[in-house]
């Protein structure tokens, strides 16, 4: 059996080769490329004429149908040909492909040190090009944008609770970070934040350097990570669930003898 995606003389019957389909017909084929992933729907002569008829109204109203896309599947029976049409919703392609690549990892180098600076709400002033690369923005998507740009969803809030309680106190701390890319990927960084002082001896903001962090060290990280979220979803407001699962980390190294700072370094 073979499925060609085909951008078929229908649409240009249908659309008179409207601009915005032959764009999204070439979004799908890309995406088809890249994920090998289409969910088709079979599709009769009535539903082709009902299809028709919504989305030329669409055409006419000059709103961008986005998710259509025919697939031609030729199939030998018995000596023939049968043709099957299928309709794919581009929207499940674009989803399933930003899935596919928020489960691969980027990696840092072992020799980049990622560097950025922020005021004290978190608004980043300064990346440098290594931190600029790995997060797939620009610097001028960057700058101007609070930190939590590049924040995983499998980030505790209990881990930047504490990290904002002691570098708001004046002292420097250390962390595991998982970060996500803007086109999908995650890495992870062992930080380093420190404030930033005036003259005066006054915290203007904050410094964060970043490098490699050590594989077997993230084994455990994520285990405790994994426990902290679920002690978060047990709380509909976030900033409980973030004060839980700091109180369950801080327990956690109590009952191991151990500080927040010995922990880390010494993983």
């Amino acid at each position: 059996m073979y499925e060609v995606p085909v951008a078929l003389l229908y649409f240009i019957c249908s659309f008179w080769c409207n601009p915005c389909i032959i764009r999204d017909t070439l979004t799908a084929l890309r995406l088809f490329l890249h994920s090998r992933y289409f969910p088709p729907s079979a599709l009769n002569y009535k539903d082709l004429h009902s299809l028709h008829k919504t989305h030329y109204a669409r055409v006419k109203q000059r709103v961008t149908p986005r998710f259509l896309l025919y697939f031609c599947r030729f199939s030998a029976n018995k000596g023939g040909f049968k043709l099957v049409l299928f309709l794919t919703n581009l929207n499940i392609l674009k989803m399933k492909s930003i899935a596919l690549s928020a489960q691969s990892e980027r990696m840092v180098r072992e020799q980049d040190f990622l560097v950025s600076k922020t005021d004290l709400k978190g608004i980043i002033k300064y990346a440098n090009q290594p931190f600029i690369e790995i997060t797939g923005y620009t610097e001028r998507e960057l700058v101007g944008k609070n930190h939590n740009i590049i924040r995983h969803s499998d980030m505790p809030g209990g881990v930047f609770k504490l990290l904002w309680e002691v570098v708001a106190g004046g002292d420097e701390i250390f962390a595991y970070v998982k970060n996500s890319s803007k086109d999908g990927p995650f890495y992870w960084v062992f930080a380093n934040i420190t404030p930033s002082f005036d003259a005066n001896g006054k915290i203007i903001g904050y410094y964060s350097v970043r490098r490699m962090p050590k594989r077997s060290a993230l084994r455990e990280v994520e285990k405790i990570y994994a426990t902290m979220l679920e002690v978060e979803r047990q709380y509909p407001n976030r900033k409980q669930g973030a004060q839980a699962s700091m109180d369950y980390l801080l327990n956690f190294l109590a009952q191991h003898g151990a500080s927040y700072d010995e922990f880390v370094i010494a993983l």
